[in-house]
């Protein structure tokens, strides 16, 4: 065993010195930690003292299993991001549960609403990485029944944000008080930039006569 140990030194101080390293620099201090711990792995190897009288033996010496020394950790492949796979049947349904549990109401009472795209256009971004163009849409929804709602939606997709739109309708839609649930109470006044609206009360039989579909 002495002997061997001599040969391992003798061996990993002709390496070193053939390095041609500076004595006491960074670099020597280094390469002989590297010694160390060949000299730990040296030691630790059940081969370096064991001896077998046969070719078979010194085959199965060389085998890489009859070592003590911990093996290599297995490389695990990289597992691939799962994506929602983008407008199918189940992104569909995300959104469908999502939207009852933020309004409280049944798949059949959603797709019974009335849903109509009042404004679409294309719209351009500045950004520092150059133009960005998307399309806007401004939907409103209604039930029929005293519920408005108006919403909108811009994405790069059209499908993307006409979607929105709808949802973000359907999740705005508020109660109209209703008189005789037919027309609204007196009247009522807006302004929302350039535009001026002015709704009014009207008798029986003329408060749907320009109106092809009632969304309240």
């Amino acid at each position: 065993m002495a002997q061997l140990l001599a040969e391992f030194y003798l061996r990993e101080g002709e390496r070193i010195e053939a390095l041609g390293l500076q004595q006491g620099s960074k670099e020597e201090q280094q390469e002989e930690e590297r010694s160390r711990v060949r000299y730990l792995q040296f030691l630790d190897d059940p081969r370096t003292f064991m001896h077998a009288n046969s070719e078979e033996g010194y085959r199965a010496l060389s085998d890489d299993a009859y070592t003590v020394l911990a093996p290599e950790l297995p490389k695990m492949p990289e597992l691939a991001p799962k994506t929602s796979g983008g407008g199918g049947e189940g992104d569909e349904e995300t959104h469908m549960v999502r939207l009852m549990q933020q309004t409280g109401l049944q798949k059949d009472a959603i797709r019974r609403l009335r849903v109509k795209n009042l404004v679409t256009r294309r719209v351009v971004n500045q950004t520092r990485l150059g133009k960005v163009a998307s399309m806007y849409y401004l939907t409103i929804a209604g039930n029929g029944d005293g519920l408005l709602g108006i919403g909108e939606g811009k994405s790069t997709e059209p499908e993307d944000g006409r979607r929105q739109s709808i949802m973000n309708a359907i999740r705005n839609m508020k109660p109209v008080v209703r008189y005789e649930d037919r027309t609204i109470y007196g009247e009522v006044e807006g302004k929302v930039g350039a535009v001026e609206l002015k709704l009014s009360a009207r008798p029986p039989g003329k408060q749907r006569a320009h109106i092809h579909q009632s969304f309240v």
